[in-house]
C-alpha cells in the first residue's frame, strides 16, 4: 500500500472523515421524516398531550421511557410544536453527541490501531443509526453508557485522580439513571470493577471513594425507583412479549442450553449490527483476550454490565436482547475492532491476505447497508400517506374503522389532516378468536361507505389479519377503493406490509 496512503489512514483527518460519515447517515435518516411507528405514536400521545406533571404518572398505551428524556423531549415540544422533528430532536442530538464521545472511548480502552476499525463500525451501524431517528430513550442510553465508559476511563487512567474528578463521575452517574433504564447495568458494572481492582491493588483511599460514589449511585437509583419508576413499568404483558430474552438460569433443558450459544451470536447482530455473526464473535474473543492481557480493569468496565445485564434478566427485570441492550453496541464494537488487531498481529505480515479479508468481510455488509442508507432511508410503517389519503378521500357521512394496530398512528396523525379520531370506529383486538372479528365486521354491514384502516397487521398461524377482514368484506361488498404505502425495510422489523386502507360498500352486505 502506498505510503501516504497508510499515514492517512493513520491520521485524524481519516478519524474525522469516519466521524462526517457517521453524522451525514444519521441527518440524512433523520431528515427523511418517516412516519412514527407504533410505539412511537404511543408514547407521543403522552408526551403531546401531557404538562410535565403530567409525564409523572403512568403513561398511555401502557409506554415506559426514563421520566428525564420524557421531560427533555416535552421541552422540545414546547419550544418546536409536536412534529416529528422536534419529537425525534432528542434521539438525534444523543446520535450525533455519541459518536464523538465513542471516540474518546475507544483512546482509552483500545490500542490506538484498533480506533479506526470501532469507530468506523459505530459509524456505519444499521441499528445506531436507524435509533438515533426514533422517539424512544434507546440512542440517548447509548450516549449515556458512553460517557460513563468515558469518565471511568479517565478516573483511573489518572494515578492521581483530584476529588473533583470523584465528584463529576459521582454526580453524572446519579443523574443519567433518570434519563436511562439501563445506565443502572453500567453503573453496577462499573463500579465492581473499579473497587475491585483498587482494593486488590491495596489503593484504600482510592477504594474508599469509589465506594461512596457508588452508594451515591446506587442512593439516586433507590430514590428514582420507589419515586416514580415503580408505578411506570410495564405488566405482564410486556414481560410475555420478550420472554425469549430472560436467561434461563440454571438451563435445564437442551433447548434452556441452546439459549446461551443462541443469544451470544444473535447479539452482533441486533444490536450489534453484523450479519457475519460467527466472524464477529471471533473477533470479540479475541479481542477481550488481547484487553485481558493488556487492560484487565478496563476490559472489566466493559464486560462486567453485561452480566450484570444477563443476571437482571434471570429473575425478569430487563430482557437481554434486541434494542433494549443497544447500550452494549459500543462494547462489542471495542470488542471486536481491538480482535481485528489482535488477529492481524498473530498472523504476521506472511497472513496479509486474510487479516485483508477479515476487514473486507466486516465492514462489507454495514457498508453496504450505509449507502442504501444514503439512497433510501429506512422505513417501519408509513402511515401517515396512508391517513392523508383517507382525508383527501373521505366523505362526510362515510364510516371510518380502524384496526386495532393502527389506532395509534391514527390518533397522532388524524388531526393534521383534519380528521377527527374519536369519530372512527375502534377495532377491537382478539387474536386467534375470529369469531369477534367476524361480529365486528357485522357492525359495518349496510353502511354505502365504509373505509378501513390497517397499519402492523398481525399474522398468527400463517393468518394475516387484515387479509382475514378484506376476504370477508370482499365477499360481503363491493370494494370501492383502495390504497398501500411502504412497509418496513429494516431487518429487524416484523411488520413487511406497509399500511392500507379500504374504501368497501356494503349497503347490499350481508353477516359473515
Amino acid at each position: 500500500m502506498n505510503t501516504s496512503i497508510q499515514q492517512f489512514l493513520k491520521s485524524k483527518k481519516f478519524l474525522w472523515l469516519i466521524i462526517g460519515l457517521g453524522i451525514v447517515l444519521r441527518l440524512v435518516q433523520y431528515l427523511f421524516n418517516r412516519s412514527l411507528w407504533l410505539d412511537e405514536a404511543a408514547l407521543a400521545s403522552s408526551i403531546i398531550s401531557r404538562d410535565f406533571a403530567g409525564l409523572l404518572q403512568p403513561l398511555d398505551f401502557a409506554q415506559t421511557a426514563p421520566v428525564g428524556f420524557l421531560m427533555l423531549t416535552r421541552l422540545a415540544v414546547e419550544v418546536g410544536g409536536g412534529g416529528e422533528y422536534v419529537l425525534r430532536f432528542i434521539p438525534f442530538i444523543s446520535g450525533i453527541l455519541a459518536l464523538f464521545i465513542f471516540w474518546k472511548v475507544t483512546e482509552l480502552y483500545v490500542t490506538p490501531r484498533a480506533v479506526p476499525f470501532a469507530l468506523g463500525l459505530f459509524a456505519i451501524s444499521t441499528p445506531l443509526i436507524y435509533f438515533s431517528s426514533e422517539l424512544k430513550q434507546y440512542s440517548t442510553e447509548v450516549l449515556a453508557a458512553l460517557l460513563l465508559f468515558w469518565l471511568v476511563g479517565q478516573l483511573r487512567t489518572n494515578d492521581r485522580p483530584q476529588t473533583l474528578s470523584f465528584i463529576g463521575l459521582a454526580a453524572t452517574g446519579a443523574a443519567a439513571v433518570w434519563f436511562s433504564f439501563s445506565t443502572i447495568f453500567v453503573l453496577a458494572g462499573t463500579a465492581l470493577g473499579m473497587i475491585f481492582f483498587a482494593w486488590t491493588r491495596k489503593q484504600k483511599k482510592m477504594t474508599g471513594w469509589l465506594t461512596l460514589t457508588a452508594f451515591i449511585w446506587a442512593a439516586s437509583f433507590v430514590a428514582y425507583y420507589f419515586l416514580l419508576l415503580k408505578k411506570m413499568i410495564p405488566g405482564q404483558a410486556a414481560e410475555q412479549y420478550w420472554e425469549t430474552y430472560f436467561m434461563p438460569f440454571p438451563p435445564l433443558s437442551l433447548e434452556q442450553i441452546k439459549w446461551y450459544t443462541t443469544t451470544f451470536f444473535r447479539i452482533f447482530e441486533y444490536p450489534g449490527g453484523l450479519k457475519l455473526t460467527g466472524l464477529a464473535a471471533l473477533c470479540f474473543i479475541c479481542g477481550c483476550y488481547s484487553l485481558f492481557q493488556k487492560q484487565k480493569e478496563k476490559l472489566s468496565f466493559l464486560i462486567l454490565p453485561i452480566f450484570v445485564t444477563l443476571f437482571a434478566s434471570t429473575f425478569h427485570k430487563y430482557p437481554f436482547g434486541g434494542r433494549l441492550i443497544l447500550f452494549l453496541a459500543p462494547v462489542l464494537i471495542l470488542g471486536i475492532a481491538q480482535g481485528i488487531v489482535y488477529i492481524q498481529e498473530k498472523l504476521g505480515s506472511t497472513n496479509r491476505v486474510i487479516y485483508v479479508l477479515i476487514i473486507v468481510f466486516l465492514f462489507l455488509q454495514p457498508g453496504l447497508s450505509a449507502g442504501q442508507y444514503l439512497m433510501k432511508p429506512r422505513t417501519v410503517q408509513e402511515i401517515r400517506p396512508v391517513v392523508e389519503y383517507l382525508a383527501q378521500h373521505k366523505q362526510n357521512d362515510d364510516l371510518v374503522y380502524v384496526y386495532y394496530g393502527a389506532e395509534k398512528g391514527f390518533a397522532y396523525y388524524a388531526p393534521r389532516f383534519h380528521l377527527n379520531p374519536q369519530a372512527a370506529i375502534p377495532g377491537i383486538k382478539s387474536r386467534q378468536e375470529w369469531d369477534n372479528y367476524r361480529t365486528d365486521i357485522n357492525k359495518l354491514t349496510g353502511h354505502n361507505r365504509v373505509w378501513l384502516l390497517f397499519s402492523h397487521v398481525h399474522s398468527d398461524d400463517g393468518v394475516n389479519e387484515e387479509k382475514f377482514f378484506t376476504s370477508h368484506l370482499d365477499r360481503a361488498g363491493q370494494r370501492l377503493d383502495f390504497f398501500r404505502a411502504s412497509g418496513g425495510s429494516l431487518p429487524f422489523d416484523e411488520y413487511k406490509d406497509g399500511p392500507a386502507v379500504y374504501l368497501y360498500d356494503l349497503s347490499k352486505g350481508k353477516g359473515q
